[in-house]
Protein backbone atom coordinates (compact mmCIF):
# COMPACT_ATOMS: atom_id res chain seq x y z
CA UNK A 1 0.00 0.00 0.00
CA UNK A 2 3.04 2.52 0.77
CA UNK A 3 4.15 1.69 -2.93
CA UNK A 4 1.19 2.42 -4.33
CA UNK A 5 -0.24 5.28 -2.69
CA UNK A 6 0.44 9.04 -3.27
CA UNK A 7 0.91 9.88 0.33
CA UNK A 8 3.03 6.49 1.17
CA UNK A 9 5.46 7.79 1.89
CA UNK A 10 3.57 10.64 4.91
CA UNK A 11 5.04 9.69 8.30
CA UNK A 12 1.07 9.39 9.48
CA UNK A 13 0.93 6.15 6.82
CA UNK A 14 4.01 4.85 7.68
CA UNK A 15 3.03 4.78 11.46
CA UNK A 16 -0.54 3.28 10.11
CA UNK A 17 1.01 0.61 8.49
CA UNK A 18 3.30 -0.33 11.10
CA UNK A 19 0.41 -0.40 13.56
CA UNK A 20 -1.51 -2.54 11.24
CA UNK A 21 1.40 -4.70 10.95
CA UNK A 22 1.94 -5.43 14.66
CA UNK A 23 -2.10 -5.92 15.50
CA UNK A 24 -1.84 -7.57 12.35
CA UNK A 25 1.33 -9.89 13.69
CA UNK A 26 -0.07 -9.90 17.08
CA UNK A 27 -3.69 -11.50 16.15
CA UNK A 28 -1.73 -14.31 13.54
CA UNK A 29 1.12 -15.52 16.66
CA UNK A 30 -2.64 -15.93 18.81
CA UNK A 31 -4.33 -17.77 16.02
CA UNK A 32 -0.82 -20.53 15.36
CA UNK A 33 -0.66 -21.01 19.04
CA UNK A 34 -4.32 -21.81 19.44
CA UNK A 35 -4.10 -24.06 16.68
CA UNK A 36 -0.36 -25.70 17.55
CA UNK A 37 -1.79 -28.24 20.11
CA UNK A 38 -4.62 -29.06 17.84
CA UNK A 39 -2.74 -29.25 14.26
CA UNK A 40 -0.56 -31.77 16.36
CA UNK A 41 -3.34 -33.70 17.46
CA UNK A 42 -4.79 -33.70 13.64
CA UNK A 43 -1.10 -34.91 12.28
CA UNK A 44 -0.38 -37.38 15.57
CA UNK A 45 2.33 -36.09 15.91
CA UNK A 46 2.98 -34.91 19.08
CA UNK A 47 6.29 -32.68 18.28
CA UNK A 48 4.35 -30.58 15.73
CA UNK A 49 2.45 -28.51 18.66
CA UNK A 50 6.39 -26.99 19.86
CA UNK A 51 7.73 -26.86 16.65
CA UNK A 52 4.89 -24.72 15.54
CA UNK A 53 4.93 -22.56 19.06
CA UNK A 54 8.34 -22.10 18.27
CA UNK A 55 8.38 -21.69 14.52
CA UNK A 56 5.37 -18.59 15.45
CA UNK A 57 7.57 -16.43 17.21
CA UNK A 58 8.36 -15.33 13.80
CA UNK A 59 5.17 -14.01 13.18
CA UNK A 60 5.65 -11.41 15.52
CA UNK A 61 9.34 -10.73 15.24
CA UNK A 62 8.24 -9.54 11.15
CA UNK A 63 4.97 -7.81 12.72
CA UNK A 64 7.74 -5.25 13.71
CA UNK A 65 9.41 -4.78 10.15
CA UNK A 66 10.11 -1.15 9.55
CA UNK A 67 7.10 -0.49 6.58
CA UNK A 68 9.15 2.64 5.72
CA UNK A 69 11.68 -0.43 4.14
CA UNK A 70 8.62 -0.19 1.13
CA UNK A 71 10.02 3.18 0.22
CA UNK A 72 13.26 1.85 -1.14
CA UNK A 73 11.10 -0.12 -3.30
CA UNK A 74 8.64 3.01 -4.25
CA UNK A 75 11.66 4.65 -5.09
CA UNK A 76 13.37 2.30 -7.05
CA UNK A 77 16.62 2.17 -4.58
CA UNK A 78 17.91 -1.30 -6.22
CA UNK A 79 21.19 -1.04 -4.86
CA UNK A 80 19.79 -0.96 -1.42
CA UNK A 81 17.20 -3.56 -2.02
CA UNK A 82 19.87 -5.66 -3.36
CA UNK A 83 22.20 -5.66 -0.71
CA UNK A 84 19.41 -5.86 2.24
CA UNK A 85 17.76 -8.82 0.61
CA UNK A 86 21.23 -10.40 -0.27
CA UNK A 87 23.15 -10.07 3.56
CA UNK A 88 19.58 -11.45 4.77
CA UNK A 89 19.80 -14.28 2.91
CA UNK A 90 23.31 -15.11 2.85
CA UNK A 91 22.73 -14.20 7.25
CA UNK A 92 19.78 -17.05 7.46
CA UNK A 93 21.68 -19.51 4.94
CA UNK A 94 25.00 -19.31 7.22
CA UNK A 95 23.18 -19.07 10.68
CA UNK A 96 21.12 -22.24 9.51
CA UNK A 97 23.90 -24.49 8.05
CA UNK A 98 25.81 -23.71 11.49
CA UNK A 99 22.87 -24.85 13.63
CA UNK A 100 22.35 -28.04 11.67
CA UNK A 101 25.88 -28.83 11.60
CA UNK A 102 26.26 -28.60 15.01
CA UNK A 103 22.56 -30.17 15.63
CA UNK A 104 20.88 -31.86 12.58
CA UNK A 105 17.25 -31.41 13.67
CA UNK A 106 14.30 -29.72 12.22
CA UNK A 107 14.97 -27.55 15.41
CA UNK A 108 18.49 -26.17 13.79
CA UNK A 109 15.96 -25.21 10.87
CA UNK A 110 13.41 -23.39 12.61
CA UNK A 111 16.07 -21.70 14.70
CA UNK A 112 17.77 -20.46 11.43
CA UNK A 113 14.59 -19.57 10.18
CA UNK A 114 13.84 -17.30 13.22
CA UNK A 115 17.47 -15.72 13.10
CA UNK A 116 17.06 -15.20 9.60
CA UNK A 117 13.49 -12.84 10.44
CA UNK A 118 15.13 -11.27 13.01
CA UNK A 119 17.92 -9.85 11.10
CA UNK A 120 15.16 -8.89 8.14
CA UNK A 121 13.19 -7.06 11.27
CA UNK A 122 16.25 -5.37 12.24
CA UNK A 123 17.96 -4.56 9.01
CA UNK A 124 14.67 -3.17 7.91
CA UNK A 125 15.34 0.09 10.35
CA UNK A 126 18.59 0.30 9.22
CA UNK A 127 17.76 0.21 5.49
CA UNK A 128 14.82 2.36 6.20
CA UNK A 129 17.31 5.73 6.46
CA UNK A 130 16.57 8.43 6.39
CA UNK A 131 12.90 8.21 6.89
CA UNK A 132 12.04 8.00 10.52
CA UNK A 133 11.19 5.15 13.22
CA UNK A 134 7.19 4.53 13.04
CA UNK A 135 5.48 4.50 15.95
CA UNK A 136 2.11 2.94 17.39
CA UNK A 137 0.70 5.80 17.39
CA UNK A 138 -2.43 5.25 15.40
CA UNK A 139 -4.03 7.82 12.80
CA UNK A 140 -7.68 6.47 12.45
CA UNK A 141 -8.09 8.62 8.83
CA UNK A 142 -4.68 6.97 7.61
CA UNK A 143 -5.94 3.75 9.26
CA UNK A 144 -9.31 3.57 7.37
CA UNK A 145 -7.22 4.38 4.01
CA UNK A 146 -4.38 1.46 4.55
CA UNK A 147 -7.38 -1.24 5.67
CA UNK A 148 -9.45 -0.38 2.95
CA UNK A 149 -7.03 -0.26 0.63
CA UNK A 150 -5.29 -3.75 2.10
CA UNK A 151 -8.31 -5.49 2.51
CA UNK A 152 -9.07 -7.17 -1.12
CA UNK A 153 -5.26 -7.79 -0.86
CA UNK A 154 -6.00 -9.73 2.33
CA UNK A 155 -8.37 -11.54 0.73
CA UNK A 156 -6.40 -12.56 -2.21
CA UNK A 157 -2.79 -13.40 -0.17
CA UNK A 158 -5.58 -16.06 2.13
CA UNK A 159 -6.84 -17.05 -1.11
CA UNK A 160 -4.04 -17.92 -2.93
CA UNK A 161 -2.47 -19.25 0.30
CA UNK A 162 -4.86 -21.86 0.44
CA UNK A 163 -4.66 -22.52 -3.32
CA UNK A 164 -0.93 -23.07 -3.41
CA UNK A 165 -0.95 -25.23 0.04
CA UNK A 166 -4.10 -26.56 0.79
CA UNK A 167 -3.21 -29.85 -0.97
CA UNK A 168 -0.11 -30.30 1.59
CA UNK A 169 -2.18 -29.67 4.15
CA UNK A 170 -4.70 -32.28 3.48
CA UNK A 171 -2.07 -34.80 2.57
CA UNK A 172 0.34 -34.22 5.50
CA UNK A 173 -2.95 -36.54 7.27
CA UNK A 174 -2.98 -39.00 5.02
CA UNK A 175 0.61 -39.52 3.10
CA UNK A 176 3.80 -40.84 5.86
CA UNK A 177 6.42 -38.05 5.67
CA UNK A 178 8.53 -39.16 3.15
CA UNK A 179 6.08 -39.29 0.97
CA UNK A 180 4.72 -35.83 1.74
CA UNK A 181 8.13 -34.79 1.30
CA UNK A 182 8.30 -36.77 -2.17
CA UNK A 183 5.12 -35.19 -3.15
CA UNK A 184 6.45 -31.30 -2.14
CA UNK A 185 9.63 -31.82 -4.21
CA UNK A 186 7.82 -32.95 -7.00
Amino acid sequence: ALIQMREGSRRRFIDAAWYLSVIRALVLWAGVLALAGPAAAFYDAPELGGLLVLLSLGIPLAGFENPAYALTIRRLEARRQFLFETTVALWTAGITVFLCWRDASVTSLALGSLAGIAARTLGSYLVARPWPRPRLRPDLPALKRLAGYCSLLLVNTLVTFLAMNLDRLLLGRILSMEALGLYNIA
